[in-house]
């Protein structure tokens, strides 16, 4: 079973993005490391990408685990009943990992994306939650991790 420490950073209703408009590819989330106090950087595309086939790896148990201490919920849609986490506000929430490079402390991230208007897109970090010391499930982060 996953064990998440307490979120560092919990779901807002309004949260001002961190990226809004075009160059979507060099949007990067980024949040100080609550270990050593590094800045922990993450890219939104490869997060998103990395991050939806990892969180799709887990257990059902284990995304409820995620999703709860996020403030979201799970959608299941489709005949394979896959499930998608929603925020509050019902937008899509992409769970993500992340890594300090300095200590290497993993992260899991709740990143709202989406497009707001023609080649317009937002981001905003909506979580970040440590992984407990103890926790016997460490995900790794995926392909174009950094």
């Amino acid at each position: 079973m996953i064990d998440l420490q307490p979120p560092i950073i919990e779901y807002a209703a309004y949260r001002p993005p961190f990226h809004d408009g075009m160059r979507e590819e060099n949007a990067c989330a980024t949040f100080q490391c609550s270990t050593c106090g590094s800045t922990v950087e993450r890219n939104v595309l490869s997060a998103i990408s990395s991050g939806t086939e990892w969180f799709r790896s887990l257990s059902l148990a284990d995304q409820e685990t995620v999703t709860r201490s996020f403030a979201c919920t799970l959608e299941f849609v489709g005949p394979s009943a896959i499930a998608y986490p929603r925020f509050p506000n019902g937008d899509a929430a992409y769970i993500c990992t992340a890594e300090c490079k300095s200590c290497q402390a993993s992260y899991l991230l709740a990143i709202q994306f989406y497009e707001k208007q023609p080649a317009r897109y937002i981001a905003v970090l909506q979580g970040v939650a440590g992984l407990a010391p103890n926790n016997s499930f460490k995900p790794k982060p995926l392909r174009g991790s950094a």
